[in-house]
């Protein structure tokens, strides 16, 4: 057992602080991810958009915001979660606990005007705009 200041790191600390590290790799891959798949349905859209523009950029708007709000629901657990990894490495003892909803006070609307969520989607939209004019 090893000590720096009055924090002990143990072996269970270690281990449920790499626990939750896990999460936060997952859940920064699947908002990765589905950056990929957004401009993978909306290029596939394109390619079989019908002869008429109205109802097609309303459909890839449809899309670009369905993944926005998948995404911005990504990155709001992602940044509950490194709140949590910051009280466990902070607190004494560990208790395996993953309850996110005590630790983080983190609103969902802070995550989706994000400026990492909103400037990739808002240029989507933008190439969308473009692309249909």
């Amino acid at each position: 057992m090893k000590s720096e200041g009055k924090i002990e790191i143990t072996e269970h600390k270690i281990k449920h602080l790499e626990f939750i590290q896990g999460v936060i790799e997952r859940t920064v891959k699947n908002s990765f991810l589905l950056k990929g798949w957004c401009l993978t349905v909306l290029f596939a859209l394109m390619t079989l958009s019908t002869s008429e523009p109205e109802v097609s950029k309303r459909l890839f708007y449809a899309v670009v915001v369905s993944f926005y709000f998948l995404d911005t629901y990504f990155l709001y657990q992602e940044e509950r979660f490194i709140d949590l990894y910051n009280y466990v490495r902070k607190k004494s003892g560990t208790d395996f606990s993953f309850k996110v909803k005590k630790i983080s006070k983190k609103a969902l609307l802070s995550s989706a005007f994000s400026f990492k969520n909103a400037f990739f989607y808002f240029i989507i939209a933008l190439i969308v705009y473009f692309v249909h004019f």
